[in-house]
């Protein structure tokens, strides 16, 4: 059967064997064939799956290798599926769980996974059928839907159906909310530091607020643009040295938007000018480095193997919130004490 992501999983069906959602294999061909042997084939039957890859089996039926539509099209139909098959091929034993497989499908984005008995034989295929394809037309609707899309989507229906999903989500997700708690306490012995400022200055305290949520928020822009280079197995680091260099850009420009509209606002607070731009100036310099944490936290936690999904979120604003506090607080300082 073809696994429907619309529906999804129970944590019964992950853990069942493979075996029990395979189904035939109609796109498998014996390695002594030609390529015009396949064609002919391919014209006379019914084929039932979607994906655009044949499999070559042995003369013991054991799966030797694949290859694709590609290259059936551009090679001479004389020549023998031995000449153009490639034997490293993904695979998953008729034994293994079903989410072994949805995770196997996930990691090395494939539409499908043929799979194998214990010897090697080839059993059938296991297929995930994208949403899209039960609409009226499958083909133009699954245009508007990305690889990268649809493979969170197979992850995310398997996370759905385990049973002990809340008590993983705690162990997953609990220690790097402590980062937040951390993040807190160091605002407030930072904020502690200057209390001398805020009792001077009133007015700062009553911006802290705005400015932590004016850098926060543009920090989780810049982490939700940086999060499609998690989906390479290899970190692009020249695409993200350009989406740095253009979120400087535009975290400049953002920051002295929302300087003036704040300075405009403070007017209405105070007419004593020096606080006013100690404000702007901190907001402008929090927002471009709040963006950089952004762009480079998720990024630096996939390059040492660590899921930036759950963790970026949580790291960023620690690390926001703190540089942010001190900036802030130390900025307003200097520019009205020189201290």
């Amino acid at each position: 059967m073809k696994i429907d992501l619309d529906k999804g999983l129970t944590e019964a069906q992950l853990k069942k064997p493979v075996s029990h959602y395979m189904e035939k294999v109609d796109t498998a061909f014996s390695i002594e064939m030609t390529i015009e042997d396949v064609l002919h084939l391919l014209r006379t039957k019914k084929v039932s799956t979607q994906t655009s890859y044949f499999y070559v089996v042995d003369e013991n039926e054991k799966l030797y290798g694949y290859f694709s539509a590609r290259d059936l099209v551009f090679n001479d139909p004389q020549k023998k599926l031995r000449t153009i098959v490639k034997d490293s091929i993904i695979k998953v034993v008729d034994e293994a769980k079903m989410e072994e497989a949805l995770m196997t499908i996930v990691d090395h984005q494939l539409m499908a996974v043929p799979v194998v008995s214990v010897e090697g034989r080839l059993e059938g295929i296991i297929e995930v059928i994208p949403p899209q394809f039960n609409q009226p037309n499958p083909a133009k609707a699954i245009e508007s839907v990305t690889t990268r899309d649809f493979f969170q989507l197979v992850g995310i229906s398997v996370s759905l159906g385990k049973g002990a999903a809340g008590t993983a989500e705690f162990r997953t997700r609990m220690p790097w909310l402590l980062c937040n708690i951390f993040s807190g306490l160091i605002c407030a012995a930072i904020a502690n530091v200057y209390a001398v400022t805020l009792v001077k200055v009133v007015i700062l305290a009553m911006f802290i607020p705005l400015v932590l949520t004016l850098c926060e928020s543009i920090s989780m822009q810049a982490m939700a643009l940086s999060l499609q280079f998690i989906h390479r197995s290899a970190v692009p680091w020249a695409m993200v040295l350009k989406r740095l260099a253009i979120e400087l850009k535009g975290s400049f420009l953002l920051g002295i938007a929302s300087a003036l509209i704040v300075g405009f606002a403070y007017l209405f607070f105070s007419r004593d000018l020096q606080p006013m731009f100690a404000i702007s100036t901190s907001i402008v310099v929090s927002m471009v480095c709040s963006s950089v944490f952004g762009v480079l936290t998720p990024v630096a936690l996939h390059s040492v193997s660590l899921d930036p999904k759950v963790a970026a979120g949580p790291i960023v604003l620690m690390i926001t919130d703190m540089v942010t506090t001190a900036i802030y607080l130390g900025g307003s300082t200097w520019w009205l004490f020189g201290t």
